[in-house]
């Protein structure tokens, strides 16, 4: 059964974002360097579009649960991701460790760059044991802002 992809594109400060869904869940949140496929929204891609515009401009803190098609251990990392509060950080180790063996640093790395939804997805509150930010889907800049951003309106 195939269904139709529905897509919006939203305009930041820090890139352009293409937001995809089909008729049940959102697909997909990226950062794409230009408008590639004509603008067909729905009421999914709308949600997602506005409920991102509010997080950016710091008015809300979270994102509606959406029903993401995930399976095996990226699953499993990105719902421990999806627990990390806002404002706050994890460990690449520390997620590791929750999955039962703090060796597994890079295939959690991995999964993380294979984050179908950033920003709702929160993959930029995961960081390096030393601190340090040592990867993002996007540019390091984008993680750093987010990060900031989250700092900045926790301690409002």
């Amino acid at each position: 059964m195939s269904s139709i992809v529905y897509c919006s594109y939203l305009k930041t400060e820090l890139g352009n974002l293409l937001i995809t869904a089909n008729e049940w869940d959102l697909l997909g949140v990226h950062f794409v360097d230009e408008e590639e496929y004509e603008e067909n929204e729905n009421y999914i891609t709308i949600h997602a579009k506005k409920e991102i515009t509010e997080y950016l401009n710091g008015t809300s803190k979270t994102f509606t649960f959406y029903n993401f098609e995930l399976s095996g251990f990226q699953e499993q990392v990105l719902e421990i991701v999806l627990e990390i509060p806002y404002g706050e950080t994890k460990t690449y180790r520390q997620i590791a460790k929750e999955l039962g063996n703090e060796k597994c640093i890079l295939p959690v790395a991995n999964a993380l760059k294979e984050n179908p939804c950033l920003i709702i997805i929160p993959c930029h509150r995961v960081i390096g044991s030393d601190g340090a930010l040592h990867s993002y889907q996007a540019d390091l800049s984008i993680k750093k802002h987010l990060l900031e951003l989250e700092k900045k309106h926790t301690e409002e």
